[in-house]
């Protein structure tokens, strides 16, 4: 190995990349071999799923699922929370101060490729539902539902007003959920992404039907809860082109994967799966208030004191991370929703707790350990949202080499300049100087070098050369094979369960 390859090696130990060099190396002879490629800067490390904020019934039932499935116990808790916060649904809800109310309304997301045993891990922490519904069929009961899957926005709209106490959307791909947004409309336009981020925040929504002469849709107090996985490699779709923060919605559980083992007959305990089952069944029963004039409405649930401080305090923490000088202002979205997201999790955190019988079921405040709580898993989620946006090359460090790389993959180029590049992608880079850094940690990790300069397109008498990049003859397969994480990861969009 090379003086600046070793060095480039103990740079990356130390958990640092080298700065591009605003001047290229001198161009290698045509016929000089490769040197092995060192590893592109991987994805940011995440928390572990905080077990201990969850009640001790349920931290059981989440290992075992976990050990079943061979799967990170944070699918199975995130799962759980999601599931949790449906059957809530819109009978409950906290009040932070006037005019500040949140509800149990999660869009939850859970990352990870084929093969890693996410959908049996749902599949395990929804079971009680799915009984539920074989159940609500059987009765011949058509407008009740224990969860829903593939609907449009309309017809979700029609349910959420027959199912006044909110909704579970439960979808093992996520990717088809955002595929299907406005698929009904001419031209593919309409409100769908605008329904789900009023159903999100709480605000009464109104969708007008395909039949002009029946009446709108008006659900006053929609709550509704979404849940599913998607792969790394289709994930930065997720995102679409909008710039209205519906991404900045979703929990996002991206957890390091574990490595594949033979069978082990793990299985989950009949009274541990029961316990989760009775928890979801007394979820299920609560019931809204009956308002004589408005009709359903939440309970609402206030702060007691220590909540406050421990509010305060998230809060506090959270503007000052936005604020600080290296905060990464395209994280600033997530970071502020996932504030107010501490506050449903708290609200999560306690009603499962009255679930599971470790407090009084009569309770109509937050105290400080569910609000502790949830602010423990606000940071849990926070750390796998900058994961998932690096993942998607959305954050500003992976994002533009994200970008380059997909190009590169794509078009097969063997040999091309910065002109070549920017022409083809300043819609990511509006000047060619956005590529400096991109290009560089590719010439520094050898997945590129630079080519023998060659004469300006525009002629000798500019007098400037331009310099060429030349592409690994391995490329595809090289960035892939030395990067052990999903970042670049690649494979079908869809998977079956």
């Amino acid at each position: 190995m090379s003086d600046a390859k070793q060095e480039l090696a103990k740079s990356l130990l130390r958990g640092k990349s080298p700065r591009p060099s605003g001047k290229p190396a001198e161009a290698p002879a045509a016929d000089q071999p490769w040197e092995e490629p060192i590893p592109l800067p991987g994805l940011p490390a995440v928390d572990p799923f905080p077990l201990q904020a969850l009640p001790e019934p349920l931290r059981a039932y989440v290992e075992e699922v976990a050990a079943s499935t061979n799967t990170p116990p944070d699918y199975a808790a995130t799962f759980a929370l999601a599931v949790a916060a449906g059957c809530v649904g819109a009978t409950r809800a906290v009040t932070i101060k006037e005019g500040h109310v949140q509800r149990s309304s999660l869009y939850v997301c859970a990352v990870a490729p084929k093969g890693s045993g996410k959908s049996p891990a749902l599949d395990a922490v929804v079971e009680p539902l799915f009984e539920e519904q074989a159940r609500i069929r059987a009765s011949g009961d058509k407008k009740r539902k224990a969860f829903v899957a593939d609907v449009t926005a309309e017809k979700l709209a029609e349910l959420m007003m027959e199912n006044v106490r909110g909704v579970l959307m439960v979808r093992d791909e996520l990717a088809s959920w955002m595929a299907g947004f406005n698929q009904y409309k001419a031209g593919g336009k309409g409100n769908d992404r605008h329904f789900y981020l009023s159903a999100w925040s709480g605000s009464a929504v109104q969708v007008d039907r395909k039949n002009k002469e029946a009446e709108p849709i008006f659900v006053r107090y929609p709550c509704l809860t979404v849940v599913g996985t998607i792969q790394p490699s289709v994930l930065d779709r997720f995102k679409a082109d909008a710039d209205d923060g519906f991404y900045d919605r979703v929990l996002f559980c991206i957890p390091d994967e574990l490595p594949l083992v033979g069978e082990r007959w793990r299985t989950i305990d009949p009274t541990t799966a029961r316990s989760w089952a009775d928890a979801v069944c007394w979820l299920r029963s609560l019931a809204m208030h009956e308002d004589p004039a408005n009709g359903p409405r939440p309970y609402f649930l206030h702060l007691e004191d220590g909540a406050k401080l421990a509010w305060e305090g998230w809060t506090n923490d959270v503007a000052h991370q936005c604020n600080a000088p290296d905060a990464d202002p395209i994280m600033r979205g997530p970071t502020v929703k996932l504030a107010g997201y501490a506050a449903r999790l708290a609200l999560v955190s306690n009603m499962l707790s009255k679930a599971f019988e470790e407090k009084s079921r009569n309770g109509t405040t937050i105290d400080a350990q569910d609000m502790r709580r949830g602010v423990t898993l606000g940071v849990y989620f926070l750390s796998h949202a900058q994961r998932a946006w690096a993942a998607a090359g959305i954050d500003a460090s992976h994002g533009p080499l994200r970008k380059l790389v997909k190009w590169i993959e794509q078009t097969g180029v063997k040999r091309f300049t910065r002109r070549d590049a920017h022409r083809m992608l300043h819609r990511s880079f509006p000047t060619s100087d956005a590529l400096t850094a991109p290009l560089g940690t590719l010439v520094q990790h050898g997945f590129l070098r630079y080519a023998r300069e060659q004469e300006s397109p525009q002629g000798p008498a500019t007098g400037r050369p331009t310099v060429a990049y030349e592409v690994h003859p391995e490329f595809c397969q090289r960035v892939n094979s030395v990067n052990a994480s999903p970042h670049f990861e690649r494979g079908p969009e869809s998977e079956s369960r």
